[in-house]
């Protein structure tokens, strides 16, 4: 396979975090890659218009304003996937900055394992206020980080997070875009797009997404992300949105979930323990101890309330 055509998608709705999308665009415009083009999905005339005045004319950047009354994050990937002309189509949020050589690693993937379908990144925090000591790295997952356990460089996934992931882009002609009724929407967090989207990939080529360990991405970690009630909220919508999904695809166990409480409980919780126990630490191995079993929790109290909504 020759070095693939790559369009970049950046979904963006929010004027007031306009700073945060002008550094994402300007990382991927900075990437040494030598096909791609960017597409800024925007909303709102005021936003479409800071956009417009700074990148109007720039190298192989478009931007597409769209109406989305829903709000969801899913309409305005899905509306990329319908302008994009690449090969492949990869998402980066607007509040991550991609590495220098993110496409590169991207394509790379692509040349290197042509059975592939898609390929996802390593997503690491810029975190712009101080980390939660009860948020364990086990936990990361909750604001959009890579986390401990993660499968390692090379394993096939059923999905990275949305702020680095990409597809080939004649597979949506079998599987269908994302779930507008799953997705971020303007901020409220019953996600889970991507993991659905994933289970109908799977479901149709037998296989997952490729994750590419060297394409990073330095993914915001803001103020409201680190409060307590926010992490808590997080975790009991991600146990609902899991039971979404497992209600929508009966025939599909959740068995990266199991596994990943197996690695918890067997794995992680006797590891800190020992930290306590033998090593003379205390903050961090007790608070990563809280944090597993209180957002584990979360989880499950969430999945049982998607069950008695259903």
């Amino acid at each position: 396979m020759d070095c693939p055509h790559i369009t970049v998608i950046i979904p963006s709705y929010d004027i007031n975090k306009y700073n945060f999308l002008k550094k994402s665009i300007d990382s991927v415009l900075n990437q040494n890659y030598p096909l791609f083009d960017i597409i800024v999905i925007t909303e709102g005339d005021k936003l479409t218009k800071y956009v417009k005045s700074d990148y109007n004319g720039a190298r192989n950047v478009s931007i597409v304003q769209i109406c989305n009354e829903s709000g969801g994050v899913s309409v305005a990937r899905n509306e990329g996937i319908e302008q994009a002309e690449g090969d492949v189509i990869a998402y980066i949020d607007s509040d991550a900055v991609a590495e220098d050589k993110w496409l590169h690693n991207i394509g790379k993937a692509y040349v290197d394992n042509e059975n592939i379908f898609a390929v996802g990144g390593k997503s690491e925090a810029n975190w712009l206020h101080t980390r939660p000591w009860y948020l364990p790295d086990e936990f990361l997952w909750l604001v959009g980080v890579t986390h401990k356990g993660h499968p390692p460089d090379g394993t096939i996934v059923r999905s990275t997070f949305g702020c680095n992931m990409s597809y080939k882009l004649d597979i949506f002609n079998k599987i269908n875009n994302f779930n507008t009724n799953l997705g971020k929407n303007h901020g409220f967090n019953l996600q889970g797009e991507e993991p659905e989207l994933g289970i109908r990939l799977h479901n149709e080529y037998n296989t997952g997404m490729y994750y590419e360990g060297d394409a990073i991405v330095s993914h915001a970690v803001e103020e409201h992300q680190t409060k307590f009630l926010w992490l808590c909220k997080r975790a009991y919508l991600q146990g609902i949105t899991k039971y979404i999904i497992k209600n929508k695809h009966k025939s599909t166990q959740l068995n990266v979930e199991n596994n990943y409480l197996k690695y918890l409980f067997i794995n992680r919780i006797p590891y800190h323990l020992k930290s306590v126990l033998f090593k003379n630490k205390f903050k961090e191995p007790i608070g990563s101890i809280i944090g597993i079993l209180l957002f584990t929790l979360l989880v499950g109290l969430g999945f049982v309330r998607g069950y008695l909504l259903r």
